[in-house]
């Protein structure tokens, strides 16, 4: 059977610690939220790309026009991030896994969606999470759809997946992978230290 992936990209945050909106900034030309798109799209492992959106919506459909995603708006954004992981799921139930990934991490390659993939296939887990220095990173791999949305009800606030994952250490495989999965763009420190040539 030939699976079919959805990724849901969770774009609607507020960027306090940021001071402006951060998934608009460029790296050399491309702004961080397409950055994300476009390792998706050229991963050609993806059937949909879903973007939920809720903080400055209109601004960041306006840079998505062209792409091939399917944005969604969360009209609950302040309540946090749960509440865009509970908006994307009537998303998921036509798919057999489920990526779920940070619109401020820019950096991931192709070859890591390619490789959660490979690992999933290979030993069957409900839950992929790829990690670099024993620290876990995104995206997450999470399968089959009912079982994503079954998990999704005990999360709450900030906290995305990190609970599911922390209660579920039986269904969940850890994979080797490179710094890029750990990299996300919190202050403008972080962008003018990357943007400066270190990632670290």
């Amino acid at each position: 059977m030939i699976k079919r992936y959805v990724a849901i990209i969770l774009a609607a945050g507020l960027s306090r610690r940021f001071g402006s909106p951060k998934l608009l900034y460029q790296i050399e030309g491309t702004s961080l939220i397409e950055r994300v798109v476009q390792t998706f799209v050229s991963s050609n492992c993806i059937d949909k790309i879903v973007v939920v959106l809720g903080h400055e919506r209109e601004r960041l459909e306006n840079i998505l026009k062209g792409y091939p995603v399917h944005t969604v708006y969360n009209p609950y954004y302040l309540l946090g991030m749960s509440s865009s992981l509970k908006i994307s799921l009537s998303h998921v139930n036509d798919y057999d896994e489920v990526f779920l990934h940070l619109g401020d991490k820019p950096f991931i390659r192709p070859e890591i969606i390619s490789e959660m993939i490979e690992a999933s296939k290979e030993k069957n887990p409900h839950i992929v999470v790829p990690t670099y220095n024993g620290k876990k990173g995104h995206p997450v791999l999470i399968g089959p759809g009912w079982y994503l949305k079954e998990k999704a009800c005990y999360v709450e606030g900030d906290y995305g997946l990190r609970f599911v994952i922390e209660r579920e250490t039986e269904n969940v495989i850890y994979l080797s992978a490179d710094e890029t999965v750990l990299i996300d763009i919190d202050t403008e420190e972080d962008l003018n230290r990357i943007t400066n040539g270190g990632k670290e």
